[in-house]
């Protein structure tokens, strides 16, 4: 049991010290307004798309499972995120 709390202590010490040291190599500890503003729109961009495909993957499983069964739609409509895409 002590021996297991003292290996996830080094482990955490030791990605910590690998997070910084990455984030020292790369000089992202110090940023300006223009250059987070960027990252913070680029991320947003890169969730609404993968939102997409999703919801687009989604519907395109239900559409190819209504000619298989009808109780497929079933499920589908039963479940509330599911409901409200169609």
């Amino acid at each position: 049991m002590n021996g297991n709390v003292i290996d996830r202590l080094l482990s955490y010490f030791y990605l910590k010290h690998l997070f910084l040291s990455f984030f020292i190599w790369f000089n992202l500890l110090y940023t300006d307004v223009d250059s987070a503003k960027y990252v913070l729109s680029s991320l947003i961009q890169s969730e609404a798309t993968i939102l997409v495909i999703v919801v687009t993957l989604s519907l395109l499983a239900v559409q190819l499972g209504t000619s298989f069964s009808s109780r497929f739609i079933d499920i589908f409509k039963r479940t509330l995120i599911y409901g409200f895409l169609i």
